[in-house]
Parts: C-alpha cells; sequence; structure tokens
C-alpha cells in the first residue's frame, strides 16, 4: 500500500490565478497533479474538512518554482482548486484520504512547533493570533514546552520568554470568550466538573498535591482527547455562551477550582485572570466554602479500585477536607415554625436524626425552594443535637455523613497535625 500523502502548510497563500490556491512545507508521501486530497484544518471548531484537486506540483529552485510531475517527501509547494472560498493559515493540512488521524495531527503541530516556537521563538503578534483559534494557541504552549524540555532550559531561560508567554495566555483569554460555549469534562461520580490535579514526591515516602482546575475540552479536539477518559467516569457537557462567566465564576469560588487546563495539556490560565473573584457578600458567592469542597470533590471523584496512588491521594485529599471542615461555616435550610426555626433533617443513621448541611446557596437550592431560608453555623454548633450530612443533593452516596464521634476523631486528627 502506497503511503499516505500528508504536508502541513508553513505557507499558505490564494495565487493570482483566480480560485488557486496553495501551501507550501514538507511532505510525507507523493502527491502528482490531478489527485483528489482533503484539506483539513486541525485547529479550527467548524468547516474543518474540504476537498481539493491538485492543479500543480512545484519545487523552489531560487526564487523559482519549477513544475513536477511527481514529488514528495521533501520541500514543495502543492497547487489545488476548491468549491468555494478558504481560509488558509498555518498549520492546515493538505492530505490524501488513507491518512490517519494521527498523521494529520502530527503534521499540524509540527508546522506550529516549527514556524511559532523554533523559527519566531515565540514572538507572536496581533495578527498571529487573530488568524489562530484556541486550539492553535493551546498547541503552541505544549509545543513551547516540549521545546524548553528538549532543550534543557532551566529558570533563567525560561524567564527570558515571560512576556511572550503572558501574551500567549492573554490570547487563550480572548478566544475562550469568543466561543459559542465551553466544553467541559465531567465526574460522573460527583455530577460536577471534574478537577484535575497532581500527586506528587517530594522525597522518599513524601508527597504533596496541585490544587485542582477543571478541564475546557476544545471542539476541535474534543474526539482526541476524550479517548483517554473512561466513559464509565467521564463526559463532556456543554456550557452555552451566556452562561459561561457565572457557570466559571462557580467552578472557581464556590466549588475551590483554581484554573482551568486546555485539552490533555499542561496550558492553564489561572481563575482570576479569567473572572474575578465576587466582593459582593450579598449575593451567592457571599457564602461559600470553595477551600472545603474543593478537597471533597476530589475525594469523592476518586475511584474505589484499591490502587495505591488512589489510596495515598486520598488520605492526602481528605486530611485537608478535615483542616477545612473544622474552621467551615455552613447553612442549615431553615423555615419559621412559631417563635423559632424547623430546620431541614433526615433519617439519621442511629438514635440522632441528621441535620442537612450545604456549603453555598446553590446547593441548597437543588433541594429546598425559597421558602426556605438558611442558618449559618458550623459542625461544632450542631453535632452535639444531630449527626450532619453535607450536601445531600440527591447523589447522597456523594453527600458527607458525620456522627459526633467522627467530628470529634477529625477534630483530634486536625489538631494533632499543627493546621
Amino acid at each position: 500500500m502506497d503511503k499516505a500523502f500528508v504536508v502541513g502548510a508553513v505557507n499558505a497563500f490564494l495565487t493570482e490565478e483566480p480560485g488557486v490556491y496553495a501551501i507550501e512545507g514538507k511532505a510525507t508521501g507523493f502527491v502528482m497533479p490531478g489527485e483528489h486530497l482533503l484539506l483539513t484544518d486541525p485547529g479550527r471548531d467548524t468547516d474543518r474538512v474540504h476537498r481539493v484537486t491538485v492543479t500543480k506540483v512545484g519545487l523552489r529552485r531560487g526564487k523559482e518554482v519549477e513544475p513536477v510531475s511527481k514529488a514528495g517527501e521533501c520541500n514543495l509547494l502543492v497547487y489545488f482548486e476548491c468549491e468555494g472560498k478558504l481560509k488558509l493559515r498555518n498549520g492546515i493540512v493538505l492530505h490524501s484520504e488513507s491518512a490517519t488521524d494521527r498523521e494529520v495531527r502530527k503534521a499540524y503541530v509540527n508546522v506550529l512547533g516549527n514556524v511559532f516556537v523554533a523559527a519566531r521563538d515565540l514572538d507572536l503578534n496581533e495578527k498571529d493570533f487573530g488568524a489562530m483559534e484556541l486550539t492553535d494557541l493551546v498547541e503552541i504552549w505544549r509545543c513551547f514546552w516540549q521545546y524548553a524540555s528538549n532543550k534543557h532550559f532551566g529558570d533563567s531561560e525560561t524567564d527570558k520568554y515571560k512576556d511572550r508567554l503572558e501574551g500567549l495566555m492573554n490570547a487563550m483569554c480572548e478566544k475562550i470568550f469568543e466561543l459559542d460555549g465551553l466544553n467541559i469534562i465531567y465526574s460522573k461520580r460527583t455530577n460536577e466538573p471534574f478537577m484535575f490535579n497532581n500527586v506528587l514526591t517530594k522525597g522518599k515516602g513524601a508527597y504533596y498535591c496541585t490544587f485542582p482546575d477543571i478541564i475546557v475540552v476544545t471542539e476541535a479536539d474534543k474526539e482526541r482527547v476524550m479517548e483517554s477518559f473512561d466513559p464509565e467516569l467521564f463526559e463532556v457537557r456543554h456550557v452555552s455562551k451566556d452562561n459561561m462567566v457565572p457557570f466559571l465564576g462557580g467552578c472557581f469560588y464556590i466549588n475551590g477550582a483554581a484554573g482551568v487546563r486546555f485539552n490533555d495539556t499542561d496550558a492553564r490560565i489561572p481563575a482570576e485572570t479569567l473572572v474575578e473573584k465576587p466582593s459582593d457578600e450579598g449575593d451567592e458567592y457571599g457564602i461559600s466554602n470553595p477551600d472545603f469542597v474543593r478537597w471533597l470533590l476530589l475525594m469523592n471523584q476518586l475511584t474505589d479500585d484499591g490502587s495505591s496512588d488512589n489510596s495515598v491521594a486520598f488520605g492526602m485529599f481528605s486530611s485537608k477536607m478535615e483542616q477545612e471542615l473544622v474552621k467551615a461555616k455552613f447553612l442549615i435550610p431553615a423555615q419559621p415554625e412559631g417563635e423559632g426555626f424547623r430546620i431541614a433533617v433526615q433519617k439519621g443513621k442511629g438514635e440522632k436524626s441528621a441535620a442537612r448541611l450545604y456549603t453555598d446557596w446553590g446547593k441548597l437550592r437543588i433541594v429546598y425552594d425559597p421558602t426556605w431560608a438558611g442558618i449559618l453555623q458550623t459542625v461544632d454548633e450542631i453535632i452535639e443535637s444531630h449527626d450532619v450530612i453535607i450536601n445531600a443533593t440527591g447523589e447522597t452516596s456523594r453527600a458527607l455523613y458525620l456522627t459526633k464521634e467522627d467530628y470529634e476523631r477529625i477534630k483530634a486528627r486536625v489538631s494533632s497535625s499543627g493546621e
């Protein structure tokens, strides 16, 4: 079987001949005039693939282009026609139908890395950013750090790129809000956006973890990225454009995410760069416990597979959750009754009933309508008379249930840890 023809465009343009386009780049496989090929833009969310017909193949000879009957495995120019107008840019890929998605992606990424990182040294301007999609920027970010790793850059070398990396991040921020909405990876175990973080070692037997981010998946890369996520545990949900800001604000300032991460890369944007932290204590962000919810979600999204990695992570998340639990103030749903209030309770696991506590108004309102108010209390203030169940919203297996004895043990652990 002949090798598939694939070429990523390091240069792409509309020629002087009406309706004829051209791209230039290093090809794998061979091509000749008259062939029907596909033109794919891997970074674009829509209008990604077009069918084209090759009109001429050429090789550069100094300032001239020499037409040839066949060429491949070299730098070449391919001229082609296509019905309708095309938007050409660096990284677009011309290829035979037999080319695999992996081959097309490799050509696309190679162009981004070779052109914008190696050749341009990450020196990008507004015109460059204007021609790019969010996926392109994310891949350039990935390519830069791979390049820095290959070149064994130290802090002094990477510091030289601080302004250029900041410009790249700012462009990503702008592109986010130009999208028609956000594709978010959700954990099916928590029914909340998946909280991605790393658990790392620091010396023998010692571990630390990073603060978690939510993951935005670009439409252009969604299918590839989700191949590495178990569909039994994860799914992608779409957030509409109108709801993007409040959604992100909830992820950051209610659920405790530290930022947004893109696709399967380390490209990330910190929370406050995207959505300013609310300061109005009167709104629904005013009562929240992001430092507690963060670790509770991380605990609950872990699979119960008994693996040592998950055991280490669970122990770390649990310890951090307990440190926040003893400091947190929770909302207890309440309605007027006589001269006082009756609080929301359910049948407990023992003799005591369990009071329902919520970390924020949003989770409380999932279950209780506006006829219910909220009383703000700590666990210490209610644990003598009731067990407590925190954030029971229908997924009760993921809610945190505590008896007085459980809570006393937690307080003892927190006290002994010195936190």
